[in-house]
C-alpha cells in the first residue's frame, strides 16, 4: 500500500523539474538571441518627407497640327498624337516608364491623300522610347530614373525611334517625305529634392546621342535627312529646306527647334519643335498644300505641385521669316525715307538656299530669310521710325527701343519691368516672369513672333501674349 501511494508523488515531481528546466532554457535562449553577434540594432535620428509633388514624362507626341487641305474630309485620328509618357505624384508613388504609342495617322479627302503619320522609324511600327516619372518617397524606395543623391522625385524621357512622315498621296506613297526623324536617341532628364532642406530643382539640357564637333549636343534630321543641331539650353535653332524651292511632290519643311530649361519654381528639360511647316507650291508658285505643326520631342518635369506637358503655341499662322529690325516698317509708305525699297523696282530672284541659325548667349549670327523671292537694299540708322500700317491686323506687339527687351506689357495690361538679372521680370499683378537670356534677343524675338505677335515663353513653359515691350 506504501508503494502505490507514492507513484503519484514521484510523477508530480517529476512534471515539477520538467516545466522549470524547460522555462531555463527558453529564458537562456531568448537572451542569446538579442546579445550574440547577429543582433541588428539602427540609430534613430528625427527627419522629413515631403507629403506633396509629382513628375511627369513623355516622348515623341504631335501637339498640333492642321492645314487647309489636311483638315478637308479628315480620315484617320484626329491630332494631338500623344506618346510613350509616364507620371507619378505623392498620391501614387513609385516608378512608371512608358515605352509605346501609336502608330498615329491622319489624312484629307477621306484618308486617301495629303497624308501626315507618326510614327517609329520604320512603317506600321509605335513609336518608341522610354518616358521614366518616378516620385521616390515610397515603400521599398523604388528605383529612381535619374541617380541623384536627396533628389527621389525625378523623370527622364528618350525617345529612340520616331519618324514625322508626310505623303501626298497615301496609297501610292507619292510626295513621301520624312519631315522630322531621330536617327539616334534623344534624351532630357529633371530631377527635383523636395525636403525641408530644399527645394532643389535640377535640369539636364535636352540632347541627341550623334554628337559632333560641329554639334555638341547632338542632330535630329528633316526633310528627309537635313541636319538640325539641338540648341543649347535655353536656345533655339531655326530652319528652312528650302521654301522657296519646294514643289508640289517634294515640300519645303521649316520650323524652330526649341531647348525648353527650367529650375525656378520647378524642373523642366524639353525639346519642342515649333513653328513646324510643310509646304507643297504649284508650277507658278502658288501654295497647294500647307500644314502646319507642333511636336514634341522629349519632355521631363518635377516639381512640388502638380506637372504635365510642357506648354506649346500651336502652329496656326505664318511663321515669321526673319528676325523684327527695329527699324523697319511693316508695308511700304508714300515718303521717299521708308526703309523697304520701291515695290516698283525689279524683283531680283534667289536661288532657293538653306538657313539655320542657332541662338544661344554668345551668338552672332543672324537668321537668313529663303521664303521671300525679292531682294532689298541695306537698312541703314538713319532711317525713320517704324511706321504703323492701317492694315495691320490687330492683334500684334508694338516695339520700341532697341536691343535687349527690358519691360512688357501683355494682352491683359499687367505691366513687368526686368530686374538686375536682366532675365526676370517684376509684373504689377505680383508675379514674377523669368526667360531665357536669349529669347529677349533680336533673334530670340523673331523666333517667337507670329504675324506681328509676340508670346515668348517662360523657363517654366508658360506662354506669355505680349501687346507691348520695351528695348533697351
Amino acid at each position: 500500500m506504501t508503494t502505490h501511494r507514492s507513484c503519484p508523488a514521484a510523477l508530480a515531481l517529476a512534471a515539477l523539474l520538467l516545466t522549470i528546466v524547460s522555462t531555463v532554457l527558453r529564458t537562456e535562449t531568448t537572451d542569446a538571441a538579442w546579445q550574440g553577434r547577429d543582433h541588428a540594432a539602427a540609430t534613430v535620428t528625427s527627419g522629413s518627407w515631403p507629403n506633396a509633388g509629382s513628375a511627369y514624362a513623355e516622348v515623341g507626341r504631335v501637339a498640333s497640327a492642321s492645314g487647309v487641305a489636311f483638315d478637308l474630309l479628315r480620315g484617320g485620328t484626329n491630332p494631338p498624337w500623344p506618346g510613350p509618357s509616364s507620371a507619378r505624384s505623392q498620391a501614387v508613388p513609385g516608378t512608371a516608364t512608358g515605352t509605346t504609342a501609336g502608330p498615329y495617322s491622319s489624312a484629307g479627302v477621306l484618308g486617301l491623300a495629303n497624308e501626315l503619320t507618326s510614327r517609329g522609324a520604320v512603317a506600321g511600327t509605335p513609336i518608341t522610347g522610354a518616358a521614366c516619372a518616378a516620385y521616390g518617397w515610397a515603400p521599398a524606395t523604388p528605383a529612381p530614373c535619374v541617380t541623384v543623391p536627396s533628389q527621389r522625385v525625378n523623370a527622364s524621357a528618350t525617345l529612340s525611334s520616331y519618324t514625322l512622315y508626310a505623303s501626298l498621296l497615301s496609297l501610292l506613297g507619292l510626295g513621301s517625305t520624312d519631315v522630322v526623324a531621330v536617327p539616334s536617341p534623344v534624351t532630357s532628364s529633371v530631377s527635383c529634392d523636395l525636403t525641408s532642406s530644399g527645394p532643389t530643382y535640377t535640369a539636364a539640357a535636352p540632347s541627341a546621342a550623334n554628337v559632333t564637333a560641329s554639334n555638341p549636343r547632338g542632330s535630329i534630321s528633316v526633310r528627309g535627312g537635313s541636319v538640325v543641331a539641338v540648341p543649347p539650353a535655353g536656345g533655339t535653332t531655326s530652319f528652312d529646306f528650302p521654301q522657296s524651292g519646294s514643289t508640289v511632290v517634294v515640300p519645303g519643311v521649316s520650323g524652330t527647334l526649341r531647348s525648353v530649361i527650367g529650375t525656378t519654381t520647378s524642373a523642366r528639360s524639353s525639346l519642342v519643335l515649333e513653328n513646324g511647316r510643310i509646304l507643297r507650291l504649284g508650277v507658278l508658285g502658288n501654295i497647294l498644300l500647307d500644314i502646319r505643326f507642333t511636336l514634341v520631342l522629349v519632355d521631363a518635369a518635377c516639381g512640388s505641385g502638380a506637372t504635365g506637358p510642357v506648354a506649346t503655341t500651336a502652329a496656326v499662322a505664318a511663321r515669321v521669316a526673319a528676325p523684327e529690325q527695329p527699324t523697319t516698317t511693316t508695308a511700304p509708305t508714300t515718303e521717299p525715307a521708308t526703309t523697304t525699297a520701291p515695290t516698283t523696282e525689279p524683283a531680283t530672284t534667289t536661288a532657293p538656299t538653306t538657313s539655320i541659325t542657332t541662338t544661344s548667349e554668345d551668338a552672332t549670327t543672324t537668321f537668313e530669310a529663303t521664303t521671300t523671292k525679292t531682294t532689298t537694299p541695306p537698312v541703314t540708322s538713319t532711317t525713320t521710325p517704324p511706321v504703323t500700317s492701317t492694315t495691320t491686323p490687330p492683334a500684334v506687339t508694338s516695339f520700341s527701343g532697341s536691343g535687349a527687351v527690358t519691360a512688357i506689357t501683355t494682352s491683359g495690361g499687367t505691366r513687368c519691368t526686368v530686374g538686375s538679372d536682366a532675365v526676370s521680370f517684376a509684373c504689377s499683378d505680383g508675379s514674377v516672369l523669368t526667360f531665357d537670356p536669349d529669347a529677349l534677343t533680336a533673334v530670340g524675338v523673331a523666333a517667337n513672333t507670329m504675324d506681328g505677335l509676340w508670346t515668348p515663353v517662360t523657363t517654366a513653359g508658360d506662354v506669355v501674349t505680349v501687346a507691348a515691350a520695351m528695348r533697351g
